[in-house]
């Protein structure tokens, strides 16, 4: 079958139409459904259900769901959830959540959380929470947190940040200890604190800016916690926030917006042992919200109104 270059989804849907391999190119939009089988290059950005199967190269970028399958070198991004798999080389880079599978190598880095999987060597990076699995050789290197568990190679280096990791092999080898202060925590997760004591952390939410529970942190307002207990408990009781965007996704895998939320780190509840040390709560936001995106990068505010109400999307 012929590989035909498509700029736009009309050009996607009629190159799959006619049978061709659809190569996605440019700065577009794309979405692949059922089995079809699409490439990606230049910076385009590509959105997977269904069994569909994607390669990726260049700077493209890959949102996969249920057993699509993604090929990914280059500087390619790929995030993946439910049973997706994803193979990476180069200097791509995988987020993955849900049951998802991840086969990375040479100098590629790896987020995964809930029960993914992880397969890593050459310098692959991988950082793994949840009960995410992981193994890993040559001089691959793990940070794994949560109940995650990993099985190294004698020169992995391994952190591990706990709090019911199971490690077995490695080389190099360092245990973090639990913050049990706000200061600690947000030294530990690099969340720099400026001089009046504000910390900006992060929430992921829906179009409408609202998190899966309802609360609203639309761009521009100051939310309260109706709940708050006083920090007693790590679930419930706050508005809960994380240090950085992605970080969020183990809370709301498919989250189409991210909001910075500056909070006084005064306010901020650490709970030890934590089961879900990523996190933070606290009763209130000291300064108005912003859209960012994953990468913490603010979103200028004419480009952040929300959708329509039924393009909401559903909690997780």
């Amino acid at each position: 079958m012929p590989v035909v270059d498509v700029t736009t989804q009309q050009e996607l849907d009629d190159a799959l139409a006619r049978g061709d391999i659809p190569r996605c190119i440019g700065d577009g939009h794309f979405t692949v459904v059922g089995s079809a089988s699409v490439e990606a290059g230049g910076s385009a950005s590509v959105k997977a259900w269904g069994s569909a199967s994607v390669e990726a190269g260049g700077s493209a970028s890959v949102r996969a769901w249920g057993s699509a399958s993604v090929r990914a070198w280059g500087s390619a991004s790929v995030e993946a959830w439910g049973s997706a798999s994803v193979e990476a080389g180069g200097s791509a880079s995988v987020r993955a959540g849900g049951s998802a599978s991840v086969r990375a190598g040479d100098s590629a880095s790896v987020e995964a959380w809930d029960s993914a999987s992880v397969e890593a060597w050459g310098s692959a990076s991988v950082r793994a929470g949840g009960s995410a699995s992981v193994r890993a050789w040559g001089s691959a290197s793990v940070r794994a947190g949560g109940s995650a568990s990993v099985r190294a190679g004698k020169y992995c280096a391994i952190i591990d940040d706990g709090p019911s990791t199971t490690i077995e092999g490695g080389g190099s080898y360092l245990r973090i200890p639990e913050p049990t202060t706000p200061a600690e925590w947000c030294d530990l997760h690099d969340a720099a604190v400026d001089d009046d004591g504000i910390v900006v952390l992060y929430k992921a939410v829906s179009e409408q800016f609202r998190s899966p529970h309802g609360t609203s942190y639309a761009p521009g307002t100051m939310p309260e916690a109706p709940d708050w207990d006083g920090g007693a408990a790590e679930c419930g009781g706050g508005l809960h926030l994380c240090a950085h965007p992605v970080d969020c996704l183990q809370f709301y895998a498919a989250a189409p917006r991210f909001v910075a939320c500056p909070v006084r780190i005064d306010d901020i509840a650490v709970h030890q042992p934590a089961n879900m040390p990523s996190k933070v709560k606290v009763p209130r936001i000291a300064r108005p919200c912003y859209e960012v995106t994953i990468d913490g990068d603010p979103i200028p505010p004419a480009s952040n109104t929300p959708e329509p109400a039924e393009a909401e999307a559903a909690a997780p």
